[in-house]
């Protein structure tokens, strides 16, 4: 496979030349941001399974600690990118989900020495096979929020209301003013929740809200998916996803069924932010949601 990279450094005094030099390579597979200080995101570009999923990367002296893994067709080409950045070997991958589109590449990096870190709830799920094909399973794993000091940076993990899983965990890099949210928050479209994997529609909303609260305005996100984005993204999507929660929570109100919520076009007013063929999938996730008992899931 033909791998090439586009190097876009996203930092602040760019001149209009280096900005130029981020443009679009048809042939990439995967795309190297330098968000800030020494913390990089790598996004791929390759065909299914990945889904271009996001992976964080914090260069230090002795190493490089990663957020999540891509998929198991992403290894090689995600190991050959971090060679471009450095020829220090990889300590740690945190997995901020038990997705495989973001695990599947723990494999290939335990192979070469790092610490696999999840929450407690990301292995339990990997174990019973409940994430996809089961994978490289953690070895170090937490309960609410864990601290790793690597270099000199100081790396925060916290477990969020279960939401998109039921273990879902987002990264804060300190002093970089940098959070990896996994799919707690994606750029390409409004976070949604797995069924499968212990979440729960509403409580993608908590998590939204918890992230909102944890971290500075000017911290920059690395998204599960999508493009690089800002805390101004993530309250977008929160106030959508509440708004959308609270219409059909007034149709339930008045006694509507799920069939008559499909047919009401009830999501028109955020069609910027849900299209079409995702409207019946989010109303059956909130309608499914609100109808039952109250979840006691969203408190850690």
């Amino acid at each position: 496979m033909r791998i090439s990279f586009l190097v876009c450094t996203a930092l602040l005094g760019l001149t209009v030349s280096a900005v130029a030099e981020c443009r679009d390579d048809p042939t990439a597979s995967v795309r190297i941001h330098l968000v800030a200080r020494n913390v990089y995101m790598l996004q791929s570009e390759a065909a299914k399974p990945s889904y271009g999923s996001n992976i964080a990367v914090l260069v230090g002296k002795d190493g490089l600690l990663l957020v999540d893994a891509q998929g198991v067709a992403d290894a090689q080409p995600a190991l050959a990118a971090l060679q471009t950045i450095s020829n220090k070997p990889v300590r740690y991958v945190i997995n901020t989900h038990c997705h495989g589109d973001h695990t599947g590449g723990d494999v290939a990096f335990q192979r070469i020495g790092a610490t696999i870190v999840a929450n407690d709830k990301v292995r339990k799920r990997m174990q019973e096979g409940k994430c996809g094909p089961q994978t490289a399973l953690p070895t170090l794993t937490f309960g609410n929020e864990l601290t790793l000091y690597f270099d000199d940076e100081v790396v925060r993990i916290i477990k969020l209301p279960t939401g998109h899983t039921d273990g879902d965990a987002i990264v804060y890099f300190e002093k970089a003013k940098v959070a990896a949210t996994g799919d707690a928050f994606t750029s390409n479209g409004l976070p949604e929740y797995s069924k499968a994997s212990g979440g729960n529609m509403l409580g993608v909303n908590h998590g939204l809200h918890r992230i909102i609260e944890l971290f500075p305005a000017d911290t920059k996100v690395i998204p599960g998916h999508g493009l690089l984005a800002s805390m101004q993204d993530v309250r977008k999507a929160s106030k959508a996803l509440d708004e959308i929660r609270d219409a059909v929570a007034a149709a339930l109100a008045s006694g509507k069924s799920l069939d008559q919520l499909q047919g009401m076009n009830i999501l028109e007013p955020w069609k910027d932010v849900v299209v079409a063929e995702d409207r019946p999938r989010f109303l059956q996730s909130y309608y499914e949601c609100l109808k039952g008992p109250p979840d006691p899931r969203f408190q850690l």
